[in-house]
């Protein structure tokens, strides 16, 4: 009877070694969890690689929340931003159903043509302005988009001074604003637009 028991003690221990590792392995397969939300990303999202993190409230306003960055590793221009806030709003919810998402998508639309007025922009129009719907484990999670055409004057951060299309993503989250803008180079856009495809279907098996 004690080999019978200091047996089923090997067991439980070697599987609760095992689910330790396993959990340890899932955790490291993640590089940010996003606080508010519970979002966890993981290294690579499609081709693209995760860069790195701003969090707001290390400037002291926390209602903007955090801007996660991929890029591709080849030293292409293309870069995608994950940007996560409440602006201090409560009760955001999850879609886009609440009119408050709609004037904030309108605001953002708004920011871009804004940006050539301060000189960081050149040349700027929107393409298109739609609907789309990120596909997550519990169905479709609806979403405001438009897409921008632009160029950046020569500096000593712009890596590019060819026209870009820029692609604006905004819904809301577990009461945040859930916004993506993902920029390329006009010129290799078939390839883009794959690349992107592929990084809103990573992004959306994150949202459960």
């Amino acid at each position: 009877m004690l080999i019978n028991l200091l047996r089923i003690l090997l067991i439980v221990g070697l599987l609760l070694n095992l689910s330790g590792y396993g959990l340890a392995e899932d955790l490291q397969r993640h590089v940010y969890r996003e606080a508010k939300t519970g979002i966890l990303l993981p290294s690579n999202l499609g081709p693209l690689r995760y860069q790195g993190v701003v969090e707001y409230k290390d400037y002291n306003n926390p209602e903007l929340g955090v801007s996660i960055r991929y890029a591709m590793l080849d030293k292409s221009p293309a870069r995608a931003d994950i940007f996560l806030y409440d602006l201090g709003l409560k009760n955001l919810g999850t879609g886009i159903l609440k009119p408050v998402v709609g004037l904030h998508f309108d605001a953002l639309n708004d920011d871009v043509f804004d940006m050539e007025k301060t000189g960081r922009y050149m040349s700027v129009t929107r393409t298109s302005m739609s609907s789309t719907a990120l596909i997550i484990p519990s169905g479709k999670l609806p979403a405001l988009t438009a897409q921008f055409r632009f160029k950046q004057p020569a500096g000593p951060d712009v890596i590019y001074e060819g026209f870009q299309l820029s692609e604006l993503i905004l819904t809301t989250y577990k009461d945040s604003f859930l916004k993506i803008r993902f920029s390329y180079p006009e010129e290799e856009k078939d390839k883009y637009k794959k690349v992107f495809t592929q990084f809103l279907s990573d992004l959306g098996k994150c949202l459960k």
